[in-house]
Parts: C-alpha cells; structure tokens; sequence
C-alpha cells in the first residue's frame, strides 16, 4: 500500500480544520440569534451528554484501532479480521451504552424533560460505530475524509437555513448537527468493502483486542471527562441560559483549537514510527516543529480574541449573549495550554509507550477542574467554569513536564520561540493601535462597522505579525514564504 505524502496529509487536514473553522463562522450567528441561549443551551447539553455515551461506547478503538490497522494494512486478511474483529467489539458495548443511556433518559429529571432532543443527537453514537473513522485514518486517507466531511457540512448548512427559523426548531436544529456531523459515516460503512474482505466469522479473536483497548478507553474516558464535565456541571447548577452563554466561548474556542491542532494530527503517526525505529532526532525535530506551530498559531489567535472579544461577540452572536465576552476572553487561554499538553501527552508519551502518564495526568487536571466548578460556578456561572477549565490544563501540563523532565528541552526550539514572542508583541501593540483610531467608529455598533473593524483590524494585525516573523526568519513561516516564492518564479519562468 503506498505512503502517503505529509504534505498532501497535511494539506488536505488543514483544509479540513479551515472549513470547520468557517461554517460555525456561517452558522453560529444564525443559530444564536433563533435560538437564543436557552435554546444553544439546551442542544449543547445534550450534546455533552452524548459525547460522555459515545466515548464509552467506543471502548478506546478510535485511538487503538488506528494503531492496530496501521500495524496489519499491509496484509489484507490480517488487516480485514482486526477491522471485523474490532467492529463486532465496537458493536457490542455501544449496544449496552446505547440501553444505558435509554435508562437514563427515563430515571433522572433532567435527562427526561428533554428526551426528543437526546433521542435525536443520540443517533451519532450508531454512525460513529458504523463509520470506523479510525480505520480511514489509518490508512492515511486524508483526501477522502476531508472531502467527505466538507460535503456533508455542506448539506447540514443547507437544512440548517431551510428548516431552523425560530427557537421552537432548537429539534430540527439538533438533526442537522446529526446529519453535517455523523451522516457521511454511513458513506465509511459501504467504501469499507473496498478494504476489508468480509467473508468466514470463524478465524476472528476478539479476547486479543480487550487488554490494549482499555488502555486506550481509560485516556479516551479522561479527555472526555474534561471536555464535558464543566458543561454538564454548569448545566444542572446554573440551567440552560448559562450553557448557552458559556457554549458560545467553547464554540469559538474549538474552532481555534481546531487549526492549532491540524499538524499533530498528521505528525503524530509518523513521530510514533520514528520512536519506534529508535530514530529519536528525527522524532524531536518533527515535535520541535509542531511546538513552534502550537505557539506560533495559539498566540495569534489568543491575543486578537482577547483584545476584540466584544466586537466579536457581537459580530457573530448579537448582543444577547454579550455576558459571554468575559469567559471568552478567559477560556481561550486554553488553546495554548492544551496544545502544548497534547504536544507532551501524545506526541511524547503515548509514542514512547507511557500513556498510563497521560491518563495520570489527566485526571488530575479532571480533579482540579471538578473542585473548582463546585467552588466557582455557584457565584461566577460560567465565567468559573472557564477558569477551571484553564487551572484544569495547566496542572495536566504540570504533570506531564515533571514526568519527562529534562526531555521538554528536546521538545522546544528555544531562539525560535523568542522570534515568535516578539512577533506576538509587536503586533498587539498594533492591534491595540488601530482599536484605538477606530474607537469612535465602534461606536455606531452596527453589523457593517463590526465587519469592517474586523476585517481591517485582522488584516493589518495578521500582516505585521506574519512580516516580523519573516524578517526575523522565523523557521516556519521563514520556510513557506521562500517556498512560495520560488515556485512563483518558477511559473513566470515557464510562461
């Protein structure tokens, strides 16, 4: 089976992470506007809920089947009986899960005043089974996944603008989230014959599977703990309007967090390899690149979020959901934190073995983040539960560092990031700058004058901090920039 290229992989993933980057662009201030808080509120309650199902449901496999096919791709039948082997698995508990989750739906409070909206969102759990993404990823097939999933984004906007026209729809709303989220599975499901032979059920063994897939379920269950838990814990303490407010900063912190992440993502299958062949500087420098990455992009964003919180807010939600604008201002500091404590904790550790530290670490930053939503959230609402959130990050980093050690150095590349720090400072002095000669034009406070600021101030912010990095010969964008250019002469070469 041929290698497929880092570049092409990474391409087609950042073009993923730029469309999940613009359709919440197009969609959230539509739907926050209909819905209004209590409607988002109460979508993304049950989202949380499901998310807790589904990682259950999925046992680890997501994470150990791309491992486990990766080993076996070369031999289709070895490859074919790990696929059906791990799907019966997945089968299985998400059966169980799936009951679990109807009792439920019937014995707490909460859960029955909304179970339509918990039925509906519930059907990403059987998608997800059936789609065995993991198996596509790896394979590497990067293309397929990325097209797929922007089609399907695609329609989900459509129905979305079709059917959702008050906040009576927050039901409709929830089946299109289904539909752009989980609906191209079904698509993973009949392509899989194209891989997989799916012929005698006699030569299967489950029992091989059981062991390393619990490993994987117990990291797979500590990230989802602190994804969901402070939404779930502000929901039944503080009520819908408090999620609503609260998922508007998660909604634009995920989409940040989604193009810090793009190139571990790629990065991380073949960093697993190079620690695997003992090629360790080959391994540090490809994590040397990706932490560069991390604090080159978070920085960027984290500072133009903070400083234009409100025009932001108002932009893309209206004035409604304005007591957002602080927890946005806290919550995205987490992009930072948690791109460096997936750096350490996948990267690193899972790739040398130890992710038993990963899960240590994550708990305890799970820990952290549960003490402080008891004590915050009653008197901060959601604004606690976003500081939790990033005292919760920090201590997982906390962990990870003083497990490697001295290891961290090989981690950073040290007169890069003082590049990327000046850079970072320059630029928000600028930012600061233009806030300050367009302050009076904020103040009409329309739609347009909010477009326009953003426009201008991003654009003037963007190219300062991409230009003193250049000058500076900031190792990435030193590198794209020469690359760029030479192929552009090369093309006035050949007319």
């Amino acid at each position: 089976m041929n290698k497929k290229s880092i570049k092409v992989n990474f391409m087609m993933n950042s073009i993923l992470s730029v469309s999940s980057f613009i359709f919440p662009l197009i969609t959230f201030p539509y739907v926050s506007r209909i819905l209004m808080p209590s409607g988002t509120g109460v979508v993304n309650f049950a989202n949380s809920i499901i998310n807790y199902v589904l990682t259950f449901s999925m046992l680890g496999i997501p994470l150990y089947g791309v491992k486990a096919c990766a080993i076996d791709k070369i031999d289709k039948k070895k490859l074919s009986n790990t696929v059906i082997e791990l799907l019966i698995l997945n089968i299985i508990v998400g059966t169980i899960s799936m009951f679990v989750l109807l009792v439920m739906t019937f014995c707490i409070g909460e859960f029955r005043s909304n179970w339509k909206i918990i039925g509906i969102m519930s059907m990403i759990i059987p998608l997800n089974i059936l789609g065995v993404e993991w198996f596509y990823r790896a394979m590497e097939e990067y293309y397929y996944i990325s097209i797929r999933n922007i089609i399907f984004k695609f329609i989900g906007v459509i129905l979305m603008f079709t059917f959702v026209h008050s906040r009576e729809d927050y039901l409709k709303y929830a089946v299109t989230i289904v539909i752009a989220g989980s609906g191209s599975y079904l698509l993973n499901f009949v392509k899989l014959k194209k891989y997989v032979e799916f012929g005698g059920f006699s030569n299967l063994d489950l029992k091989r599977h059981i062991k390393p897939v619990l490993s994987f379920f117990l990291l797979s269950v500590s990230w989802m703990i602190y994804s969901n838990t402070d939404v779930i814990m502000l929901g039944l303490m503080k009520g819908d309007e408090a999620v609503g407010y609260y998922s508007a900063a998660l909604r634009i912190k995920s989409i940040i967090l989604g193009i810090v992440s793009a190139l571990s993502a790629v990065l991380m299958p073949r960093v697993v390899n190079f620690f695997a062949d003992k090629k360790y500087d080959e391994a540090y420098r490809m994590i040397r690149k990706n932490s560069s990455f991390v604090l080159l992009s978070s920085l960027y964003f984290i500072v133009y979020i903070i400083i234009n919180a409100r025009e932001i807010i108002n932009l893309l939600a209206g004035d409604g959901f304005l007591p957002a604008i602080n927890v946005i201002q806290v919550t995205i500091i987490s992009v930072l934190l948690v791109g460096f404590s997936s750096l350490f904790g996948t990267n690193v550790l899972v790739s040398i073995g130890k992710e038993k530290v990963t899960v240590v670490a994550s708990f305890v930053g799970i820990a952290v983040n549960i003490l402080l939503n008891f004590l915050l959230i009653p008197k901060q609402a959601a604004l606690g539960a976003g500081v939790a959130t990033v005292v919760g990050e920090f201590c997982i980093i906390i962990c990870e560092v003083l497990w490697l050690g001295r290891c961290v150095l090989k981690c950073f590349n040290l007169s890069n990031f003082v590049k990327i720090i000046i850079s970072s400072t320059l630029s928000t002095i600028a930012l600061i700058a233009v806030k300050a000669v367009m302050k009076s034009y904020l103040l009409t406070n329309n739609m347009f004058s909010l477009f326009v600021y953003i426009t201008a101030s991003g654009a003037i912010y963007t190219a300062i901090y991409i230009l003193t990095l250049y000058f500076q010969k900031e190792e990435i964008v030193w590198t794209n920039c020469r690359q760029i250019a030479n192929r552009l002469a090369n093309s006035v070469r050949n007319v």
